[in-house]
């Protein structure tokens, strides 16, 4: 992961240790950049522990019957069980988009879509369209189509690529352009 560091005035870069030689190495190639506003750093890999041992809870196999797996178009891959990942919802009254990200899983992020549009929620995107252009509209009956765009490795990875798919896609519905600035 990488960003800016406004303390340091440079640029944050941190990095995975793999191993004593080759963190040896990257320090060098950066050293000899030419670069001297890079700040490195490295972050410890997954310890045995965790990888033998899960504390989280692993959801309940849907069998294509939760929102998120009802919501995905025919013939596309559904991911309920993803975690971290931006997604995009397709309003099947006007065809508009929107771009999201959530690490929770798909179907508890869809239901918070579905409960801000039942609670007239205004400072809600899905909420806001529906409000806006599909007023007369039986809130029951307001459909749309979910897919995941990209699944992420980590919390910034996830920030990163939905403000990259947000300026790529230019959804309609996006109140904002993401939560992460992006260098340009």
């Amino acid at each position: 992961s990488s960003g800016i560091n406004a303390e340091y005035g440079g640029v944050y870069l941190s990095l995975p240790f793999v191993s004593e030689n080759l963190a040896d190495k990257c320090t060098k190639i950066i050293q000899n950049s030419g670069i001297d506003n890079i700040l490195l750093s490295w972050k410890p890999g997954p310890s045995l522990k965790s990888q033998l041992v899960s504390s989280q809870f692993s959801p309940p196999k849907c069998h294509k019957k939760c929102l998120s797996c009802l919501k995905t178009p025919v013939g596309e891959i559904t991911k309920c069980d993803s975690r971290m990942f931006v997604y995009e919802l397709k309003c099947a009254v006007c065809d508009s988009t929107y771009i999201g990200q959530s690490s929770r899983f798909p179907h508890n992020r869809l239901y918070e879509h579905c409960r801000a549009i039942e609670k007239n929620e205004d400072d809600k995107a899905i909420s806001t369209h529906f409000n806006e252009n599909h007023a007369t509209l039986d809130k029951s009956c307001y459909d749309f189509s979910f897919r995941i765009l990209k699944s992420c490795s980590d919390y910034l990875d996830m920030l990163i690529s939905e403000s990259e798919l947000i300026k790529l896609h230019q959804p309609e519905m996006n109140i904002y352009a993401g939560k992460w600035t992006l260098l340009h």
